[in-house]
């Protein structure tokens, strides 16, 4: 969600999205939340996740 929301950003299409974000609404998004968003994105997909190891067994 965030990075749709940045300039260039990619619309959002998946049916999992916020209805107001679908129908063309938007969200304003703080100048230190996409550092953040990275962050997390990076720690999701480490080689420590737990939730990386729950994702590939299911």
């Amino acid at each position: 969600m965030v990075a749709s929301q940045l300039p260039g950003g990619e619309p959002l299409v998946t049916p999992y999205a916020p209805d107001f974000l679908l129908e063309g609404g938007t969200l304003d998004i703080p100048h230190d939340i996409p550092p953040l968003a990275l962050c997390a994105l990076a720690r999701v997909l480490g080689d420590d996740s737990e939730w990386r190891d729950l994702w590939e067994d299911a």
